[in-house]
């Protein structure tokens, strides 16, 4: 009996760990992965909660073990997710605007690091029609298109994320990475210098300027 129960306790922890891993996107990415490890979840952990309510004629000690166990990897497996979860809902109820919400770029990171470029650039598409003024999308399309080596459509994407009502930190930064790009995998210095003189117009006597003037006069046309 007691090995009974070790087994479904093991079959719950795989089900649990198979969930955890892809309940984010279960039904985007990975469906089958995810509602195998969902149900082997359910039908485990359901038998052993009948068993336990039936009656149980093993060691107690054994059984006292086995339910802390998995109830103590349980809670070590989803205490982060029902931590934001709950938090979240508390946040939200909170400030009704949605100052809880976090964004997040699983599926979207999931697919780059699968190589699924276009999938990754199609959710990253989603997210940015979400919300039009998030500008880490956008440059995430350009880190894709420039490691398939699309470069247009990464000059495209950056050029787009500098129409945006950014930060000058941010703005800079957008900026430099299209200098970037131009300079270093278009061979073209002279867009280069003239993306970093955008700089120089748009923020003079700052640190910004001053940086794209040093880089300005390493640039070789």
């Amino acid at each position: 009996m007691v090995v009974f129960f070790v087994i479904l306790a093991v079959l719950t922890i795989i089900g649990a760990l198979v969930l955890r891993t892809h309940y984010r996107d279960s039904f985007r990415v990975t469906p089958g992965v995810g509602c195998a490890g969902g149900s082997l979840l359910l039908v485990a952990g359901g038998v052993m909660l009948a068993a336990l309510l039936k009656g149980f004629t093993g060691s107690p000690l054994m059984l006292a073990l086995v339910v802390i166990a998995v109830c103590g990897l349980m809670a070590a497996l989803y205490a982060p997710f029902l931590a934001n979860l709950f938090g979240t809902s508390v946040v939200d109820f909170i400030y009704p605007t949605g100052g809880g919400e976090v964004k997040t770029y699983d599926i979207a990171e999931k697919l780059t690091v699968e190589g699924r470029y276009a999938d990754a650039v199609d959710e990253y598409e989603r997210i940015i029609q979400e919300d039009p003024e998030d500008v880490e999308p956008r440059i995430r399309i350009a880190d894709i298109y420039c490691k398939t080596g699309q470069y247009d459509l990464a000059v495209r994407a950056l050029h787009a994320a500098l129409q945006l009502d950014l930060p000058p930190e941010k703005w800079c930064h957008v900026a430099n990475r299209l200098a970037d790009l131009f300079a270093q995998k278009m061979c073209e210095p002279r867009k280069a210098k003239a993306v970093l003189g955008r700089i120089e117009q748009k923020y003079p006597h700052t640190e910004f300027a001053r940086y794209a003037r040093e880089r300005i006069a390493r640039l070789h046309t």
